[in-house]
């Protein structure tokens, strides 16, 4: 029983490591295009038929059934991440780019903290 309640907890721990943000040779942010930082690979993801063309910034990771599945790279300046748990934080430009090119928010950002900054940023834009 505790040999499997281990395994889980390191599957579990291995998982969340690879939403965290993360250098990534050969691959630049899909909002800002910065090179030198860590990126979030699982927050932004879409799928494509084979057929069509990729956009810009999209970084292909698998192709299933007819379809290229994969994500757009956030670095840590454009979603930061959470002082708490670190993993990535979903920020209203990210939002408005992710309405951009059409893509699905991934489960690779923090849900669990609420980020009084944007949270007053957003309050405030549409109060005004």
């Amino acid at each position: 029983m505790r040999a499997s309640k281990d395994f889980r907890q390191t599957m579990r721990d291995e998982l969340r490591k690879s939403y965290l943000h993360r250098k990534t040779e050969g691959c630049v942010c899909a909002l800002c295009g910065s090179q030198d930082s860590p990126l979030a690979l699982h927050l932004l993801e879409k799928s494509i038929k084979e057929n069509e063309p990729l956009p810009n910034g999209f970084l292909p990771m698998a192709v299933s059934m007819g379809y290229v599945k994969g994500a757009f790279p956030v670095c840590d300046k454009c979603a930061p991440e959470c002082k708490s748990c670190q993993l990535p934080i979903y920020t209203p430009n990210v939002h408005a780019y992710r309405k951009t090119v059409q893509a699905k928010l991934g489960v690779g950002y923090c849900s669990e903290h609420i980020q009084w900054k944007y949270v007053l940023k957003i309050f405030i834009k549409k109060l005004f």
